[in-house]
């Protein structure tokens, strides 16, 4: 009997485990869309390309440095283009007022020399702000802009 009180004891001494925060709650969604259209005129000069999809308008995309391989493109060629349009959200309850950051970063990628022309281009934006509402049907989101004093 008397060990059992020991063990009782030293239970009631042992300090409470510390709670853990519970991780702040994540949003993500991304979507891939892939268009293919027939080039239409290529510009080297300006690096603008007009392509048109079967059935739509004609529209002209400036081609970035990051495809080497532009004179190769001919108008009559079939060019499939693939974007990728994603969001990621993280909430916590950090509620300083407004939009408090904004940082965009912009990198790229490019096919090496001599093979079919390609890129990839991404523009990242992060922003950390209050969020007033989101719509999912309309996939859009308010934040809070702060108020210069």
């Amino acid at each position: 009997m008397m060990g059992q009180d020991k063990n009782k004891a030293a239970m009631e001494k042992a300090p409470a485990p510390q709670q853990e925060m519970a991780p702040a709650p994540k949003i993500a969604d991304s979507e891939t869309i892939t268009v293919t259209a027939t080039v239409r005129a290529v510009d080297l000069k300006s690096r603008t390309v007009t392509l048109k999809q079967k059935g739509g308008q004609p529209f002209t995309v400036h081609v970035g440095d990051e495809v080497r391989n532009l004179p190769q493109v001919r108008v009559g060629d079939q060019v499939v283009m693939r974007y990728t349009e994603a969001v990621a959200v993280r909430i916590n309850q950090n509620t300083t007022g407004g939009i408090t950051s904004r940082r965009e970063t912009l990198s790229g990628d490019r096919a090496a020399l001599g093979q079919r022309p390609a890129g990839s281009v991404r523009n990242t934006v992060e922003i950390i702000a209050n969020i007033l509402a989101i719509d999912p049907k309309t996939r859009k989101i308010i934040f809070q802009v702060r108020k210069t004093p």
